[in-house]
């Protein structure tokens, strides 16, 4: 009896030990599996438009490898897998952009094995080549305050039904490109991108910070950085234009215009014409003095994509419709057959065009019909060109139908900086 409440006591002692050394063992495996916790780095490579191969000078693409380069030398690191995420931006044909992300991806892949080669292997890294990013591109407008005609781009943008590269046609020519001037120079840039996903294990906590920014892809558990503002160029606004017509210049005819845009679609123009000269023998003469004013309505450009080569102006291109009046007075001398005085006013409709053909000059052709209504006097300068005559027998009014002015002019756009960039 003695002997067995003896071996009951050593039983329940050794169970004790068991059940201790058990839960031992559980904590270890729990502070060893806390120590080899899986970590994830998220950084972002960026590609030139319609570019897959790798500038280390681009946008952040320096601060980018300066962080991997820094990750890679940690001490204690051991790489489980890496995900590449590439996208191309929504311009041009879908189809072609697919192959441009899968380029990208590639390059980025081969890129880190590389650069990479005694940390990485071929098997670790896979890729994801999604194509377009659309969705980023709504996304950025949405956050971006200093979008143009914000609203007009995501109501175009958002139509349901409709290919996207059909709503990309139609976001070129909104507003005769302005908008997408904008979104090609300060988001389009940012969407071109290989967004780069490392798991590995680390026996450290190691803080590497990532400078870049990225874009939220829906990768499971992937912490993108929030984009940094990186400076851009002022939007510029034209406020005003000053303009010549050549043809006159030709003639000898000092004309000057201003032209000031009232919203996107309308505009008022100021013409003045004043050449007032008298050769010393009195036998040629030009004096005319003239003002007049226009009110034009511009319709939209056709959808031009925007580029390095090519100007686009948020105002007073493309094509428009005007209608003007005008008023003078003239004296006109050719020696002794053309010496006229007289008093003149016009009023009719005009059609016409303006392209940029330079960073900081438009090109402008314009033809007007309407009525002009002519009171004139005609003189016989006398035989030492001293004084004139006035001919009682040749003077009228004359009126005219048709044609009544025609401009090639050079028109010097007035903009001012509105701030542009992402916020």
């Amino acid at each position: 009896m003695v002997c067995f409440r003896y071996m009951k006591c050593v039983m329940k002692s050794q169970g004790r030990k068991i059940i201790l050394l058990i839960a031992t063992l559980l904590c270890s495996v729990s502070l060893w599996a806390q120590q080899r916790e899986a970590h994830r780095l998220a950084v972002t490579l960026y590609f030139r438009h319609d570019q897959w191969v790798l500038d280390n000078s681009y946008l952040t693409n320096s601060q980018t490898i300066s962080t991997l380069d820094k990750f890679f030398d940690t001490c204690g690191v051991r790489v489980d897998s890496v995900i590449i995420v590439a996208h191309a931006s929504p311009e041009g044909p879908m189809a072609y952009n697919d192959r441009l992300s899968q380029k990208r991806a590639g390059t980025t892949k081969y890129w880190l094995l590389k650069n990479y080669k005694q940390h990485l292997s071929l098997e670790q890294i896979s890729t994801d080549a999604r194509g377009e990013d659309y969705a980023g591109l709504i996304q950025m407008i949405e956050a971006d305050r200093k979008v143009p005609h914000k609203k007009e781009v995501l109501k175009v943008l958002r139509k349901e039904g409709e290919h996207p590269d059909q709503k990309m046609r139609q976001l070129m020519r909104l507003r005769g490109g302005y908008p997408y001037s904008y979104i090609r120079r300060n988001i389009l840039p940012y969407l071109r991108t290989a967004a780069t996903c490392i798991i590995y294990w680390s026996e450290e906590n190691i803080a590497i910070a990532t400078p870049t920014p990225t874009l939220d892809t829906p990768l499971p558990q992937m912490r993108m950085a929030e984009p940094q503002p990186i400076p851009v160029e002022p939007e510029p606004k034209t406020i005003l234009a000053l303009k010549t017509n050549a043809l006159y210049d030709l003639a000898t005819v000092v004309n000057f215009a201003v032209e000031a845009p009232i919203g996107d679609r309308f505009s008022l123009v100021y013409n003045h014409i004043c050449p007032w000269w008298l050769s010393k023998d009195n036998r040629y003469c030009l004096q005319l003095l003239s003002a007049g004013g226009e009110a034009r309505w511009w319709f939209a450009p056709k959808p031009v994509a925007a580029s390095d080569n090519f100007v686009i102006r948020d105002r007073l291109v493309g094509h428009f419709v005007g209608a003007y009046a005008m008023s003078g007075m003239f004296d006109i001398q050719a020696r002794k057959w053309g010496c006229y005085q007289g008093e003149f006013w016009s009023a009719g409709l005009t059609y016409g065009y303006s392209t940029p053909i330079g960073r900081r000059m438009n090109l402008e052709f314009s033809l007007s019909l309407g009525y002009a209504q002519i009171p004139y006097r005609h003189y016989v300068p006398t035989d030492d060109w001293q004084d004139l005559i006035r001919d009682k027998f040749n003077s009228g009014r004359l009126h005219w139908f048709g044609p009544t002015k025609a401009e090639v002019s050079l028109v010097v756009p007035i903009t001012i900086s509105t701030k542009g960039g992402r916020k």
